[in-house]
């Protein structure tokens, strides 16, 4: 059990680069904690830590094991869980990775099973980052609900449904009044969807392979903040049509299927296969999956504007 200590105590170090943040989180004294670190350097002969500046790195081969020893602290955990009376009265944080707009989508619907199934369980929204399914693997996230990238024999993906990238404008835009052609298209100002903040994309090369340019005004990290932009405005959006769904005021939009290929979204849940089994996890991933239904199927679509390839 010493060694599970400080495994944990370890882990705590080389998540938190912090020796008082460490302490903190484990509920002992910064000087108890540096004791730990000094046992940890001489357990694995390795500095673990050093400074760098007012603030502490970790060396290569901490690096090297941090994911290892993530795994291995999360999985005593899991342990510890399966000995748990009855899954409706374990006090867990259930963490969701997704866009950013997944919260405003099934945050209502998703909270509303969980207070009714599992009160003592807090769900933790967190936005999508450059992470990958090391985060799965490690324990640092339960699910990822989104667009699934690679398929790695560790993690199950379980499909919900494939959505469509529809353009969206303010009811009185001129492209409301007229064919969507690749011209229209792109004589208008765009907004752009973009967590890196990117200017330029696939639909910009689209448009160079017919010969036409757009002119992007301005990017946001998600949907929603692009459908608050676009009322009153000329600008011009490709969105996800479930988001346009359970937008509110349907009737201030108008939408229509771009003059482009645009890529269909396949969005699934993610999971690490090593809580395939666990009870409470698995409740979990179907409430999420019902959220994602009734979201899919909620309010109306949006009134469809026809578009046409034609220039």
């Amino acid at each position: 059990m010493q060694d599970m200590n400080l495994l944990v105590a370890l882990d705590a170090l080389l998540e938190t680069r912090s020796v008082t943040a460490a302490a903190e989180r484990l509920h002992v004294s910064p000087p108890a904690m540096s004791r730990t670190l000094g046992r940890a350097r001489r357990a694995l002969d390795d500095p673990i830590l050093v400074r760098a500046g007012r603030q502490l790195v970790p060396t290569p081969k901490a690096i090297a094991l941090q994911a290892r020893i993530r795994a291995v602290v999360a999985e005593a955990g899991d342990l510890l869980r399966a000995g748990d009376t009855g899954a409706a009265s374990e006090r867990r944080t259930f963490t969701i990775r997704g866009p950013e707009d997944i919260p405003a989508l099934i945050g209502r619907h998703l909270l509303a099973g969980v207070a009714t199934t599992f009160p003592t369980v807090t769900v933790r929204f967190v936005p999508e980052g450059d992470e990958d399914v090391d985060d799965l693997r490690s324990g640092r996230i339960d699910l990822d609900v989104g667009v699934q990238h690679g398929h790695f024999p560790d993690v199950v993906i379980d499909p919900v449904f494939t959505d469509e990238v529809i353009g969206i404008v303010d009811a009185r835009h001129p492209l409301a009044q007229q064919r969507v052609t690749l011209r229209r298209f792109a004589a208008h100002p765009h907004i752009s969807v973009t967590r890196k903040g990117r200017i330029r994309g696939a639909v910009d090369d689209a448009l160079a392979g017919h010969g036409l340019t757009r002119t992007v005004a301005a990017t946001v990290p998600s949907s929603s903040s692009a459908i608050a932009l676009l009322p009153g405005s000329p600008l011009v959006a490709l969105l996800p049509s479930l988001v346009l769904r359970v937008v509110d005021r349907p009737h201030r939009f108008a939408s229509f299927r771009p003059p482009i290929p645009v890529p269909s979204l396949d969005v699934a849940l993610a999971w690490h296969r090593r809580l395939d089994a666990d009870p409470t996890h698995a409740a979990m991933r179907q409430l999420v999956h019902e959220a994602l239904d009734h979201a899919a199927h909620a309010g109306a679509p949006v009134a469809r504007l026809p578009a046409t390839a034609g220039r």
